[in-house]
Formats: C-alpha cells, structure tokens, sequence
C-alpha cells in the first residue's frame, strides 16, 4: 500500500487517481438515477392505486438526477430523500424508500403531531418480521438486505447495481413490501 500512495504523491499519478474517482462517483450517479426511476415505473406499472398517492415529497423522474447529483456532491439536503406514498384515511403516513447512506424502507409518520396513527403503524410491527427498528419518525423501517450503502457499495452491491435483471429484482422487491406495508397500514 505504501508505494501506491508514494506513486499517486506523483502530480500525474494525482491528476489520473482524481479523475477515476471523478468517472467512479459519475458511475455511481448514474446506477442511484437507474435505481429510482425503476422503482417508480414498477410502482406505477405494478401497482397504480398506490402509484396515485405519491406524495408531492418523493423523488419525481424529473429531479432524480438533481438529487443523486446532490447525494453524492455534499450539497445541502443530499439525504433522506426517496419514493413516498401517502396511505389512504391516515393523515400523515406514508410507506416508502429513502435514503441516508443506505437505502430503507418503512412506513413514516410524526409521533408527536400524529400520535394515534403513529401507535397505529407500531401495532404493524406484531404483524411482520421481527427485523424492523422504529424512531419518532418511522414507526417500523429496516435495511432491506443485502445492504446497499450507496456512499460506499460493496463489490456484492455493485455487482447487483450494474445487473439490470438482478437490479430490477431487487428494486422490485421493494415495491412489492411497500405495497404490502401500504395495504396493511390502509387497513
């Protein structure tokens, strides 16, 4: 390792090594853009009582690149964005996907300004795997696995990411448990 470091010391080598991550961060960009825009054409295709109640909040396929440019740039709001759907007869309730360094999926609602619907997703919790964490904002979400931090993807990430057959199947997979979650919080 050390006389890998001593060769990108070298002005060219530096040059070359910020231009590859330049290409690299580029790459990852355009894997999170494909990443949303399949997961809104599936909701939408799949299941369009759903797909009408996507909150003004969400991702649209028009700002997808705007957002991952800003996921990955450092710029101001560049997390905790995704695809949220607003449930029918619950004020203040959405499931949805978003993201922070890794993607996850859940149901959110304010537990201060919604308490009864917020206690109302948490009675969910009784009815599905075990393996879903809450906070004051989501009353159950987890990490699907495997786990894709989009800052830093593992080799098994960027294999699937790259894949579009296993990529869409992974992404499908979380429309399919948004929609099941979605059904079950509209009771």
């Amino acid at each position: 390792m050390g006389e890998l470091v001593k060769a990108l010391l070298q002005g060219h080598n530096m040059k070359l090594a910020r231009d590859i991550r330049v290409a690299y961060v580029e790459a990852l960009i355009q894997l999170q853009e494909q990443f949303w825009r399949e997961a809104l054409m599936i909701a939408q295709a799949e299941y369009p009582e759903m797909f009408a109640s996507l909150d003004p909040e969400s991702v649209k396929a028009d700002s997808v690149r705007t957002s991952c440019d800003r996921y990955y740039n450092g710029q101001r709001k560049n997390k905790h964005y995704g695809i949220f759907f607003r449930v029918p007869g619950m004020e203040g309730v959405t499931v949805g996907i978003g993201i922070d360094e890794r993607i996850y999926t859940g149901i959110s609602c304010d537990e201060e300004t919604q308490p009864d619907n917020y206690r109302r997703c948490q009675t969910l919790l009784s009815e599905l795997d075990d393996d879903y964490l809450y906070d004051a904002w989501w009353p159950l979400y987890r990490y699907p696995l495997p786990d894709f931090n989009f800052r830093e993807p593992t080799a098994e990430a960027l294999d699937t990411l790259v894949d579009s057959d296993a990529r869409k199947k992974m992404v499908r997979s979380y429309i399919d448990e948004l929609f099941r979650l979605w059904r079950m919080a509209a009771g």
